[in-house]
């Protein structure tokens, strides 16, 4: 049991204890190069195939670890059993690792994922290393040298790390958050609401479920911190709000206002999530590359930035099965619905081109230079947007249709694939799903959007204590962007 359990944190321990115990055996070894999400790689020799088994075997420290031999494809086998009860016959690989939970009530639990692949290399007459699973990096090496270390001071497979196969991007994050219930947001919002044109609202403009904050910002950095340890800075954009259990003295961590982003008062204090993206590459010090995301949008499991990015920058979108229809914006239809057909119309204008697929409600990958050209060719569009208070009829989704749309058709992304899931945790549908999700933690993302579903003051609070215990269950753990002396989230 460990109650700050991290899985990067994991993952490096893991790999360290079975490097020493590696060492101190005087068994070569070398690191074989594996992305965040992956178990760390060891390479030896297949002749010290007996020698691993027996110090791994006598070894105190892994008594109670588990392992399973990986198939050539890097699958590990269904078959687990005890480090210390060895492994039948002769396998090319093995992986070994320890079952770790964060407490009794949560299933959040570090495991094979943070273990570690110790692979057989086998050496041919001509003295070339030949992998017995496949790797990223290579099919045969010439040489290890082990003079040649990792910052860590081990060995590095010499040919492999001369070659990347992949380029690490820095990858910034971007949020947009706010706290529903400040006096000061209200009073704002109510005076705002008063003189717009209500006539030209979208569906549910200004309700406020739209504004409702569950702690899920606290949950989806956390998630950051478990299953994405490459994301490099964190911005979040709000109307001069402060979440008060957040570590403002975290450096990854950056507090962006409204005014610092807008340029010019137009349209301030704004409430329209449109008219707040238009403005997002604005940000200053923010990456060429970053993910836009909701904070009601969490990752799921362990990823690597390849799932959004290609190592050229070009970016992935997810695209959705749901489809928007021909019929011009209608006033009252969903927000999503009357925003992908306004960017529709300016798709056709640039490119010629008709988008019909909507997009997962999900981080969207997203490059600063891609959207200052597309405001570059329509600045009108997005003076309109930035200008509207809430959400109208006219409005663009700069950084959610309209943007993935254009990179789309422009060549700067490309379709990708995505294990998702969206849940209404106000219909019987999305209770399912968020079962299915705390079970299997098997998605690669998902969205707990409250609001979608009209419900009554007592049906929202039901809702927001469903959330919260939700959320604590699956991500347990207060991460480094947290007050530590404000756990209340767990």
């Amino acid at each position: 049991m460990d109650p700050e359990l991290r899985l990067p944190e994991q993952r490096l321990k893991t790999f360290k204890l079975v490097r020493d115990i590696l060492h101190d055996a005087g068994i070569p070894f070398w690191v074989v190069p594996r992305r965040s999400n992956q178990p760390s790689a060891i390479g030896v020799a297949a002749s010290d195939r007996g020698r691993v088994w027996s110090v791994l075997q006598a070894s105190n420290q892994l008594g109670q670890w588990y392992c399973a031999a990986v198939s050539e494809k890097n699958h590990a086998a269904p078959i687990v059993k005890r480090v210390s009860s060895g492994a039948a016959g002769s396998p090319q690989a093995i992986r070994i690792w320890e079952y770790v939970r964060a407490n009794v009530q949560s299933s959040f639990t570090a495991g094979p994922q943070q273990g570690v692949d110790i692979q057989f290399w086998d050496l041919d007459e001509q003295g070339i290393l030949q992998p017995p699973v496949w790797t990223e990096r290579a099919t045969s090496l010439s040489r290890v040298e082990a003079a040649d270390c990792d910052d860590q001071g081990v060995p590095k497979v010499w040919s492999a790390y001369q070659h990347l196969a992949w380029t690490q991007l820095k990858v910034d994050v971007v949020y947009t958050w706010v706290d529903g219930t400040d006096p000061a947001w209200l009073e704002k919002k109510a005076e705002a609401a008063g003189v717009a044109d209500v006539a030209a609202f979208t569906e549910r403009a200004h309700h406020d479920a739209r504004f409702a904050d569950h702690d899920e910002l606290r949950y989806s950095l956390r998630s950051l911190e478990q299953f994405a340890p490459w994301v490099n800075n964190i911005w979040i954009v709000t109307a001069g709000q402060t979440p008060s259990w957040l570590n403002t003295d975290n450096p990854k961590v950056h507090i962006v206002d409204h005014k610092d982003i807008w340029p010019d008062e137009t349209g301030l204090p704004n409430f329209n999530s449109h008219a707040i993206e238009a403005c997002l590459h604005r940000i200053p010090g923010l990456s060429e590359y970053f993910l836009y995301l909701n904070d009601d949008m969490l990752l799921g499991r362990p990823v690597a930035s390849e799932l959004f990015f290609h190592p050229n920058g070009v970016g992935k979108v997810f695209q959705s099965r749901a489809l928007v229809d021909f019929r011009a914006p209608v006033i009252g239809e969903i927000a999503s619905s009357t925003a992908a057909k306004n960017a529709r119309e300016i798709l056709i204008q640039d490119f010629g081109v008709v988008q019909t697929q909507k997009f997962f409600h999900t981080a969207a990958a997203l490059r600063v230079s891609v959207m200052e050209d597309l405001e570059d060719r329509h600045p009108a569009a997005f003076k309109e947007t930035r200008g509207a208070v809430f959400r109208t009829t006219s409005d663009i989704a700069a950084a959610g249709s309209l943007y993935l749309n254009h990179a789309l058709a422009s060549g700067a992304a490309v379709p990708g694939r995505l294990r998702y899931e969206y849940v209404d945790p106000a219909t019987e549908d999305g209770l399912k799903r968020m079962s299915a999700i705390a079970r299997s933690r098997a998605y690669d993302a998902f969205c707990v959007n409250d609001g979608a579903t009209e419900q009554t003051d007592e049906e929202r609070q039901a809702s927001d204590r469903l959330i919260r215990r939700f959320l604590a269950s699956y991500l347990p753990v207060p991460s480094q962007f947290e007050r530590t002396s404000d756990n209340d989230g767990n």
